[in-house]
């Protein structure tokens, strides 16, 4: 995985049917204190605005400008995009971000419209309920067949909630309708009707740190996928003085 370091030097080249997939743990970069208070709701203050600064400042990188000066606007379902801005090639720069157990991912793309979801891997989950529930019954059957059921389910979930934050969609209104292959959790064989068919997907699983399930989903060509990890760079102990 490439390492990138704050402040950011220059940026890699984003071509049309490429997805970048950017990782960092915001408590760990030097970023200004953006909100004051040191109770719950401040510190879910401080990580929103610690997690929109890093999205604007990687947007403006992209798109060659302030990311204090982009619009961003919501659809009905609530996914954040920009508004009307593209890439120098002219096609749409789309974003997705996730965030979970400290770390935030954002996925941007050129030509395609990519959807990202990350889960902590030791996430305690009900994952026999969960999958018996809202799973068909021969994916059920695959997560408890397997030699780590939670994290088969967390695989089988973060696909489902990729692919419904590629269309810009609600996690409510689309599970019912998504079915994975039971023996591959990256193959979608059935989808919402007004979606791409199921052979148009692609789910991938990114290089990313440990600790985490990943999974990346976007409709069209998708030409290259990258994962980048961003850190501040370590400050080394000043120098014991001689005498």
């Amino acid at each position: 995985m490439d390492t990138r370091q704050l402040p950011l030097g220059p940026m890699p080249s984003l071509e049309t049917g490429e997805i970048h997939v950017w990782f960092a743990r915001p408590a760990d970069l030097a970023l200004p204190a953006l909100v004051t208070g040191s109770d719950r709701n401040g510190r879910l203050r401080h990580a929103r605005m610690q997690q929109h600064f890093l999205l604007r400042l990687l947007l403006g990188r992209y798109l060659g400008c302030a990311g204090r000066d982009l619009r961003l606007v919501r659809n009905a379902a609530g996914k954040p995009m920009l508004d009307g801005l593209t890439g120098n090639s002219g096609e749409k720069l789309a974003f997705s971000l996730s965030h979970a157990g400290g770390w935030l991912a954002i996925a941007f793309g050129l030509g395609l419209e990519p959807g990202i979801d990350i889960e902590p891997s030791g996430r305690s989950v009900r994952w026999r309920e969960l999958a018996q529930r809202w799973f068909p019954a021969g994916e059920a059957r695959a997560i408890e067949a397997a030699d780590s059921p939670a994290r088969e389910f967390l695989r089988r979930w973060t696909a489902r909630e990729a692919m419904v934050k590629s269309m810009g969609a609600t996690i409510a209104a689309s599970l019912s309708a998504l079915q994975l292959d039971p023996l591959d959790p990256d193959r979608p064989t059935q989808v919402p009707g007004h979606w791409p068919e199921p052979l148009q997907w692609s789910l991938r699983r990114p290089e990313a740190p440990g600790g985490v399930v990943v999974c990346l989903a976007c409709t069209g060509r998708l030409r290259r996928l990258r994962s980048l990890h961003l850190q501040t760079p370590a400050i080394s102990p000043p120098a014991a003085s001689e005498g």
